[in-house]
C-alpha cells in the first residue's frame, strides 16, 4: 500500500515552523514529554472550545481563538516528537507507541470541540465524532494488516492546520454572527455534513486496501454506535457522549497500537465490559433517573464508572504489556542530523 504524498500545506508546515523549533530543542528534553504535552492542548482545545457557548459573546471569542492556538501548538508538537527523537538517537518503540496511542484521545477531543462549538444537535455531533474515530481506527487496522503507518490523504497536519483555523475565525464570526441566527443553522449544518463526508472519504480510502481485514472493525464501530445511540435518544449529555466515545477510542484503537507496535499476534476487538458499562448506563437513565448516590445520580455514575473501568483497562493492558518495550529496537536510525 503506498502512502499519499507530502502535501505543499504540509511540507510549509515542517518547514517553516517545526525545522525552525526543532534547532532551539535541548536534547534533555524527552520526544515523550513532547507527545504528552501534544495531548494536553488537545484537551485545551476540547475545553476552550467546548465552553464557548456557555459564555458571553466577548469570552466566547477568546475561549475560540485559543482553542485554535491550542490545536496548532497540538500540531507543531505532534510532529516535533518524532524530528526530535530521530535528531537526538532517542528513537525507541514506547515512543512509537505513545505518540499513535495519544492520538487515539487526541482526534475525537478536537473533532468534538469543533462540532460543540458551532452548537450542533445529538444526530450531527454523533456523526462527526463516529466518523472522525472510524478514520484513526481505520489507519491502525490499516497499520497492522500493513506493517506500516499509511497517513490518509488528507494528512492530520493539514487537518489540524485547518480546523486551528476555523476555531481562529469563527470566535470572531461568532461575535457578529450569533449562532441562532436562521441563516447560521444552515451554514453550521452545511459544515457539518461536509466534514462527515470527507471523513467518509478518508475511511473509503483504507477501505478498499483493507478488504476482508475491515472486519477487524466491526467490534469497535458497533460499541461506537451504540454510545452515539444512548446521547440521540438523551439519555447522557453531549459532553458525556464526547468523553466516552473519546475514551472508547483509546480503548479500543489504543489497544490496536499497543498490539501492533510489540507485533502481538492477537488482541481483544471487542471490549465485553464496555458493551456491560453501555448497558448499565441504559437502566440507569431508564429505570432509576432520579436516584441519588452520594450526591450523584445513578446515570452519572454509570457514566463515571464506564470511564474509570475504559481508563483501568487501557493502565493493565500497558503495565501487562510494558516489559516488551525494553526487548523491541526503534527501526529508526540513531541519529539524523537537523538541517
Amino acid at each position: 500500500m503506498k502512502p499519499p504524498e507530502v502535501s505543499p500545506m504540509e511540507r510549509w508546515v515542517l518547514d517553516r515552523i517545526c525545522r525552525p523549533l526543532l534547532a532551539h530543542i535541548p536534547e534533555s528534553v524527552t520526544p515523550n514529554s513532547l507527545s504528552w504535552a501534544g495531548h494536553l492542548a488537545a484537551w485545551a482545545a476540547f475545553i476552550l472550545a467546548s465552553s464557548s457557548v456557555f459564555v458571553s459573546r466577548e469570552l466566547g471569542v477568546w475561549a475560540l481563538c485559543f482553542a485554535g492556538l491550542a490545536v496548532w501548538a497540538q500540531m507543531i508538537l505532534d510532529n516535533l516528537d518524532g524530528m526530535h527523537a530521530r535528531a537526538t538517537g532517542q528513537c525507541s518503540k514506547f515512543g512509537e507507541f505513545l505518540d499513535h496511542w495519544l492520538d487515539a484521545l487526541n482526534i475525537p477531543l478536537t473533532a468534538a470541540g469543533i462540532a460543540m462549538a458551532i452548537g450542533v444537535g445529538p444526530a450531527l455531533l454523533v456523526g462527526v465524532l463516529l466518523t472522525a474515530t472510524l478514520v484513526y481506527n481505520s489507519q491502525l487496522v490499516t497499520y497492522r494488516t500493513f506493517g506500516r503507518f499509511v497517513p490518509p490523504p488528507t494528512s492530520g497536519t493539514v487537518a489540524q492546520f485547518y480546523l486551528g483555523l476555523s476555531f481562529l475565525a469563527l470566535g470572531p464570526y461568532f461575535y457578529f454572527f450569533p449562532r441562532e441566527l436562521g441563516f447560521n443553522q444552515q451554514i453550521i449544518l452545511v459544515m457539518t455534513l461536509a466534514s462527515i463526508w470527507m471523513s467518509l472519504r478518508q475511511c473509503y480510502y483504507y477501505w478498499t486496501h483493507l478488504k476482508r481485514a475491515i472486519l477487524e472493525q466491526v467490534p469497535f464501530l458497533v460499541l461506537a454506535s451504540l454510545f452515539g445511540a444512548l446521547h440521540f435518544w438523551g439519555l447522557i449529555s453531549g459532553t458525556e457522549y464526547v468523553l466516552l466515545a473519546s475514551f472508547l477510542s483509546f480503548r479500543i484503537t489504543g489497544s490496536c497500537v499497543l498490539n501492533t507496535v510489540l507485533q502481538q499476534a492477537q488482541y481483544h476487538r471487542m471490549d465485553y465490559g464496555v458493551l456491560l458499562s453501555q448497558a448499565l448506563i441504559y437502566f440507569a437513565a431508564t429505570r432509576t433517573p432520579e436516584l441519588a448516590i452520594g450526591g450523584l445520580l445513578a446515570p452519572q455514575l454509570a457514566v463515571y464508572g464506564a470511564l474509570i473501568y475504559i481508563f483501568v483497562r487501557n493502565v493493565l493492558e500497558l503495565a501487562r504489556l510494558y516489559p516488551e518495550f525494553s526487548a523491541r529496537v526503534a527501526e529508526a536510525p540513531a541519529r539524523i542530523p537537523v538541517e
